[in-house]
């Protein structure tokens, strides 16, 4: 385990696999891109784990998908896909 000291803070990385990351961010934002009609397609094929700083990298993911919520107007049929693969 690597431990970081910023700003006061104590931030550890974790060893995650990436399916586990994308689906606890998903599990948080699913619902609002599905009232907004924006379609989720998952393929997450990859399985190798490492270490991460896992509320930075969620924080990433959830930028990501709401760049896209930002654009769904302008998208006949919004989805947002993420694949993973080894």
């Amino acid at each position: 385990m690597t431990l970081v000291i910023s700003l006061n803070k104590i931030k550890r990385k974790k060893q995650l696999t990436l399916p586990i990351l994308v689906n606890s961010v998903f599990s948080i934002i699913r619902f609002t891109l599905e009232n907004n009609n924006i379609k989720v397609i998952e393929e997450l094929k990859c399985k190798d784990s490492f270490m991460v700083y896992s509320n930075e990298l969620k924080q990433v993911i959830i930028n990501l998908v709401t760049n896209a919520q930002d654009v769904r107007d302008k998208i006949f049929h919004p989805y947002f896909s993420i694949k993973l693969k080894k």
